[in-house]
């Protein structure tokens, strides 16, 4: 059986945990390692959830020994413009450095907050800034995603392990 781990990396406060808890709880009843079933195949997911950079190091080192497909979600706050300027200076590089050529997912988080009006003042991330930023790279591609919306969590994942497995 394949082993396959996804690290959802990011700052805090921007919904990384949410994303994490409606994928374990709401779809896999708690198991932080279970298994996928795709056209037949049959995957052991792990998924770990990263906020320091020190942590990011340590999970790729070990990683490498263990999982055969690593796969980055690298994440911001669409609401919060700051938060997708550290994804890229910050953890998108610091990704690249340590493990060239790996599937990485910018996932733009919370898209529900900006058509609220109590974020209408912030700069919310543009699309196209984050496509243009996507098109830099051959492994980066962009998604957006509503943890609070456990179908939106579900199509996120199972898009990723077909695009990464079968394409």
């Amino acid at each position: 059986m394949r082993v396959i781990k996804f690290f959802v990396v990011g700052e805090s406060g921007i919904g990384k945990s949410l994303l994490v808890d409606t994928y374990l709880w709401k779809l896999h009843f708690g198991y932080a390692y279970h298994d996928h079933q795709i056209h037949g195949r049959r995957y052991h997911i792990q998924l770990k959830e990263i906020s320091q950079i020190d942590d990011l190091d340590e999970a790729i080192i070990s990683s490498r020994a263990g999982a055969e497909v690593r796969i980055y979600f690298n994440c911001f706050n669409v609401s919060i413009y700051q938060t997708f300027q550290m994804a890229c200076d910050k953890w998108l590089k610091n990704i690249l450095d340590k493990d060239p050529g790996c599937n990485i997912y910018l996932l733009g988080l919370l898209p529900d907050l900006t058509s609220r009006k109590l974020f209408k003042w912030r700069k919310n991330v543009n699309r196209n800034d984050c496509l243009n930023l996507c098109n830099n790279y051959d492994n980066l591609h962009y998604m957006k995603c509503s943890s609070l919306r456990v179908q939106s969590v579900r199509e996120v994942f199972d898009f990723v392990l077909r695009s990464v497995l079968y394409n």
